[in-house]
């Protein structure tokens, strides 16, 4: 088979570099572009034409779905989806017999994933399996009632179990969450408390009408944000209501506007 093109779309770095290290094994797989967002996968793709692509569903500001549905039927690549735990993408993964990878990604699980894209990428009807695409499109949306149903499903408490104490947090005393490796420090209230979960996960939870990604390890509520101060480097501090000084990375300055409007 001649070289592959392929592309990755994750908003995740390490979730990028996690893929990037598992296809140094196919050495007729090359990488052409790295993506952070839905926008700048639809650029790659169109600019590019890859035969593969590994793409992320839950992404800020457009989602993988949304994505794809903005793709036209002739640029469709053979579609690896990676996923956090969404039963709805699951169902509609189950229903049109797609492959995907669940966060975090299993090595061998991953080795036949991509196998199994080779393959399809050597027998690849384009119109059919652009059909398949859609029809997956679709499902997920329809299970999602137009993403309306999941609104219910954001969490409202966090549980804090220690030994026999099991503590419930109010989601709107939450000031920030910041990872450290497999464990959340979750700060409320003037308290910080220890869980163990990795950020990615509990993001997809959070009402992001609420809660933003200022870093990548670094969630915050917007609800608790005083002011933010532009740096000489281009970054952002941010300063929560309590007197905390945050660093907002420039790869998530997209979400200043969120954070503008809710702060006039």
């Amino acid at each position: 088979m001649p070289d592959i093109k392929a592309i990755i779309i994750d908003d995740e770095d390490h979730a990028r570099e996690g893929i990037l290290l598992r296809l140094k094994k196919f050495d007729n797989i090359s990488v052409v572009a790295e993506c952070r967002d839905g926008k700048e996968g639809i650029k790659a793709i169109n600019k590019h034409k890859p035969e593969l692509v590994f793409l992320d569903i839950q992404m800020p500001g457009m989602n993988g779905f949304e994505m794809l549905d903005k793709l036209k039927s002739e640029d469709m690549p053979v579609i690896i989806f990676v996923t956090a735990y969404d039963k709805y993408a699951l169902k509609a993964f189950e229903v049109h017999a797609a492959d995907y990878l669940l966060k975090p990604i299993n090595t061998s699980r991953f080795e036949s994933a991509v196998k199994y894209a080779l393959e399809q990428i050597e027998n690849h009807n384009q119109k059919e399996y652009s059909g398949n695409i859609k029809e997956l499109i679709k499902e997920y949306f329809s299970s999602t009632d137009g993403k309306k149903t999941t609104n219910k499903n954001y969490l409202k408490k966090i549980t804090i179990k220690r030994k026999n104490i099991i503590k419930l947090i109010d989601i709107d005393d939450i000031e920030y969450i910041e990872s450290e490796g497999d464990y959340l420090n979750i700060y409320a209230r003037e308290n910080k408390h220890l869980e163990r979960g990795r950020l990615h996960v509990i993001e997809k939870k959070l009402d992001p009408s609420k809660f933003v990604r200022i870093h990548r390890s670094v969630i915050v509520n917007i609800d608790k944000i005083d002011k933010l101060v532009s740096s000489d480097h281009g970054d952002y501090l941010v300063y929560l209501k309590s007197g905390v000084k945050l660093k907002m990375s420039r790869n998530y300055k997209g979400i200043l506007n969120k954070i503008s409007a809710s702060l006039s």
